[in-house]
């Protein structure tokens, strides 16, 4: 007979598989439509059309299911689902947060 509480607690060490999968896709964001572009910018090689196209197109994905399969693990009965959600959103926002920031900044020193 199964006991009401061992079914509880085996419910709350199931991976949590859309937190798990929006850190990929945050990392593969921040890969591509992040650091990639920054890389250019930084060595001053960076011309724009093929470069960013390339970035927003294989970046752009991993952010909006990034997002999608963040809020899916946000919203999961499971903390540790929770925490890697947070985490995932923190890898997304902070670098577009920054950004904004920068340029806000860049704008008013001109």
């Amino acid at each position: 007979m199964i006991n009401s509480s061992d079914s509880d607690s085996t419910s709350n060490t199931e991976f949590p598989v859309a937190a798990g999968c929006s850190i990929g896709c945050a990392l593969w964001f921040l890969l591509f439509a992040v650091l990639w572009p920054l890389g250019y910018i930084l060595t001053r090689t960076f011309e724009g059309g093929e470069q960013s196209f390339f970035a927003l197109f294989v970046g752009g994905p991993g952010f909006l299911f990034g997002n999608i399969l963040a809020l899916f693990g946000y919203f999961s009965p499971s903390k540790d689902s929770r925490r890697l959600a947070l985490i995932a959103l923190a890898i997304m926002w902070i670098p577009i947060l920054a950004a904004v920031v920068l340029f806000a900044i860049g704008s008013l020193l001109q």
